[in-house]
């Protein structure tokens, strides 16, 4: 946390773009954890006015809504870029992916030893 606070600073003292997305990515939760704590909150709000047998409530509608959205959001993004149709199709694996970044995240965080970090491989780039 105290490096994405120093990354936050020093983008804002440089007026450097890339340096406060950094930081701000390092600070927000993902979006495959934004997508999980949504749904887990809906399924919770669900199950009590079962339970309870208390009618629908605006927090359920909202979490629905909320919900809705973080799953159409990516649509948007491949109607707004033009996406070929198959693009749709592949983003239909998007919940398996979210459940495996977000275990890679749990484990990681319950881990405690130090990860090392190995840049990628790229080709060559002209």
């Amino acid at each position: 946390r105290q490096s994405a606070r120093r990354l936050l600073c020093e983008g804002l003292r440089r007026r450097d773009a890339a340096m406060l997305e950094g930081g701000l990515q390092a600070c927000l939760p993902s979006y495959s954890t934004l997508t999980l704590v949504t749904l887990g909150l809906l399924a919770v709000q669900v199950s009590s006015a079962r339970l309870t047998g208390q009618p629908p409530s605006a927090l359920l509608a909202a979490w629905g809504g909320l919900g809705g959205a973080l799953f159409l959001y990516p649509y948007w993004g491949l109607l707004a870029s033009g996406a070929p149709r198959r693009a749709y199709l592949v983003m239909l694996s998007g919940p398996v992916f979210i459940a495996w970044r977000s275990w890679l995240a749990l484990r990681v965080r319950l881990q405690r030893a130090a990860i090392p970090w190995i840049r990628t491989a790229h080709g060559d780039r002209r």
